[in-house]
């Protein structure tokens, strides 16, 4: 929708989104985008730090990401999310000159991937924004058939920015598809794990500190979730 629709219609210089239930919570929130962004042409977008408040859990919130760099690459981007949607801001030109795919899962992680290879990202560490998670959102149905299709981004983004690390990103859909959905079978716990270490040391050694805690904790977990679903 927003790639048939939305963006080809926006008339303005920058696009700012805001979805759902998600609202801005500062009133200087667009202005100090802008001012950056016409004071800085190099830089494709900026971001800004948001709260995440839980529905189901009265009282229960807490910043989105922490320790995020106050410049983003798009090497930055391939280790989840540093950003939530409702904090972006970028030039309108970049998606107007691009139609993201509509065969995939992840269209906020392709648009991220887009304007991150036309420069980098400003991210303000002011809280501006909330995201509101509930047990009802489009993640909690999330299945591992689902998130295969974001493999699709791979071809369309390398037609755009050559230098993209596919095999990084593979690693992330592998690590993603095996320790997210709430229904994955063990066999494909399994597969999944092997696939994202293997692809993981096209990073080495960045990828031991995340590789571990994967291995150690995670993996375990599901398996011994699946064990006991299956019980």
């Amino acid at each position: 929708i927003l790639s048939e629709f939305a963006f080809p219609s926006s008339q303005g210089k920058y696009i700012a989104l805001c979805e759902g239930d998600d609202y801005w919570t500062d009133p200087k929130k667009l202005q100090i985008q802008v001012d950056f962004l016409e004071k800085n042409n190099f830089y494709s977008a900026t971001t800004h730090q948001s709260r995440k408040i839980f529905e189901n859990e009265v009282g229960r919130s807490e910043l989105f990401h922490s320790n995020v760099p106050d410049t983003l690459h798009l090497k930055n981007l391939l280790d989840g999310r540093m950003f939530h949607t409702a904090s972006l801001m970028f030039r309108a030109e970049i998606t107007k000159e691009h139609k993201i795919p509509n065969n995939i899962v992840s269209v906020d992680r392709a648009l991220n991937f887009l304007v991150a290879a036309h420069g980098p990202i400003k991210h303000f560490e002011k809280v501006m924004c909330v995201y509101r998670k509930n047990e009802g959102g489009v993640s909690s149905r999330v299945t591992s058939t689902m998130l295969k299709k974001d493999f699709k981004i791979i071809p369309w983004i390398s037609k755009i920015y050559a230098g993209f690390p596919k095999y990084r990103y593979k690693s992330l859909i592998h690590k993603t598809i095996f320790s997210y959905p709430p229904k994955v079978g063990i066999k494909e716990i399994i597969i999944n794990y092997s696939l994202y270490a293997a692809y993981s040391f096209s990073f080495f050694p960045y990828n031991i500190k995340p590789l571990l805690p994967a291995t150690l904790k995670t993996l375990p977990i599901k398996i011994l979730t699946q064990l006991k679903i299956k019980s």
